[in-house]
């Protein structure tokens, strides 16, 4: 077969014509730009990042201070609160003042450690108290001290 006949036997058909389709006519809506995401840094509500920052900052503060000035005005943490606590206990207890230490003085309402050191060293010193009134000799307790002091003194013989 030659070039000739295979030619000769097909037969010549024309181009079809390519349709085309109107952008206008079509049921399909156009293509939307897509939104840019907040997170990119882009514009959102119109302002750039650092201006929404700063928005954002500022609705914060003013919230703080709105929710700062009403309790204030209400009176908030200014009320006072009663507290129920329970009777302070008073220790019942009798000091011999000739055997006693001046650890166990300091004990003692109104009694120091250097009075308490005080009473001992007297002690010490002159001997023995022969009364609880005998406590007054010593630099610092006086009536009033030894006043409050009696019910928490005794002389064991």
């Amino acid at each position: 077969m030659s070039a000739t006949t295979d030619s000769q036997s097909l037969p010549e058909t024309d181009p079809q014509p390519v349709e085309t389709h109107d952008r206008s006519a079509s049921p399909l809506p156009p293509p939307q730009p897509t939104p840019v995401s907040p997170v990119s840094g882009q514009a959102w509500w119109g302002l750039r990042r650092s201006d929404n920052v700063v928005g954002v900052a500022l609705v914060i503060t003013c919230l703080t201070f709105a929710v700062w000035h009403w309790g204030r005005l209400s009176g908030w943490g200014l009320r006072e609160i009663e507290i129920n606590r329970p009777v302070e206990k008073v220790f019942e207890y009798q000091l011999d003042v000739n055997s006693a230490t001046w650890v166990e003085w300091m004990q003692l309402p109104g009694i120091g450690e250097t009075l308490a050191r005080r009473i001992v060293e007297n002690r010490e010193i002159h001997g023995p108290f022969s009364s609880i009134e005998d406590v007054q000799r010593v630099k610092g307790i006086g009536v009033k001290t030894l006043a409050k002091l009696r019910p928490w003194m005794t002389i064991k013989e």
